[in-house]
């Protein structure tokens, strides 16, 4: 996974609230910057959010307690992403990079960049990695992206729950279940064990699958006390349970979408379970949804929320919610 890149400065402008600060924008990213810095056309580093920063002196500046990269509120204006000079690189590839840069040419190990994952709040008995090729559950930040070919498409757009990734198999008689990374014993006792049986997974998903002919990993988000305890989490004092959010086909290894029989949606309507709210079905993207639900503070029943993911036929994409962001 990309979580530092070389990129290219696309737009360069003021800062409201602040003389001495800027905005840039890259990719898809607004990032606050000192005033004067950059100019546009420059290359520059994008280190993406939810990330760990390495212990090293370009660093310092940047280190929390936690030392993850997230949405900031500098001036009353917030600030997504890091944008740093060629020069942080290690010195052979900073002279490869000053020489013939290139967009898009991945950085993370020069940097010693690494994905955030959020500590496991419980002992877990793993029986080894994710089965079948099952992938983990991250979405592609919608920065990332051209926004611009998705324009007029049908979409789903669901809440992104702030809790721990859960998925649930049926591949050819065998069933399991497992976390973001890992499979659990399924004669051992967690969160994702109880919430297995608690939904009487073994026996519904093999109803499911053998009479349907496939076989399926259900993929959602468990929560609940003792799961990410953040105080602006709704869900995080609610009783321990799960709900789906999509619909993994091991057999050709991809998604299905809103229109095929085995969309999440309509497999969760069968065997009776929990999916996650959905706050527009079947509806036309229009492009202006990433800037609304990034700034939207809270959702209309007062809750503040993690973001939002939106599903199409043979695409989907999340957006963060920055104010959450800024807060976790």
């Amino acid at each position: 996974m990309k979580l530092a890149t070389i990129e290219k400065i696309k737009e360069v402008f003021p800062h409201p609230n602040a003389d001495n600060l800027e905005f840039v924008k890259v990719l898809g990213y607004r990032c606050i910057v000192p005033k004067g810095k950059w100019n546009v056309g420059d290359y520059c580093v994008l280190i993406q959010p939810d990330t760990v920063l390495p212990d090293v002196e370009w660093s310092q500046v940047y280190r929390s307690k936690s030392n993850r990269v997230k949405a900031i509120k500098l001036r009353g204006e917030m600030s997504f992403g890091i944008v740093e000079d060629l020069k942080i690189l290690s010195e052979e590839r900073y002279f490869i990079e000053l020489a013939l840069p290139e967009e898009g040419v991945d950085v993370t190990a020069d940097l010693g960049i690494r994905k955030y994952e959020a500590p496991q709040p419980q002992e877990l008995n793993a029986k080894g990695g994710l089965p079948f090729g099952i992938s983990r559950t991250d979405e592609e930040r919608w920065q990332n992206l051209d926004m611009s070919k998705y324009y007029g498409e049908i979409v789903d757009i669901s809440l992104k729950a702030d809790g721990q990734s859960f998925s649930a198999y049926y591949k050819d008689g065998q069933v399991g279940v497992c976390g973001r990374t890992m499979e659990y014993k399924l004669d051992c006792d967690n969160h994702f064990t109880r919430n297995f049986r608690k939904h009487d997974l073994e026996n519904k998903l093999k109803l499911y699958c053998e009479k349907h002919g496939v076989n399926i990993a259900l993929r959602g988000e468990q929560y609940g006390i003792g799961i990410q305890g953040n105080t602006n989490n709704p869900h995080s004092k609610l009783p321990v349970d799960v709900m789906f959010f999509s619909c993994w086909d091991i057999d050709n290894q991809r998604y299905f979408g809103p229109t095929e029989s085995h969309y999440y949606r309509n497999v969760c309507n069968e065997l009776n379970l929990p999916i996650v709210p959905i706050f527009k079905e079947n509806a036309v993207f229009t492009g202006i949804e990433p800037e609304h639900y990034q700034t939207l503070n809270r959702l209309s029943n007062g809750d503040m929320f993690e973001g939002v993911v939106v599903v199409g036929n043979d695409f989907s994409f999340k957006i963060i919610n920055l104010n959450y962001d800024s807060k976790k």
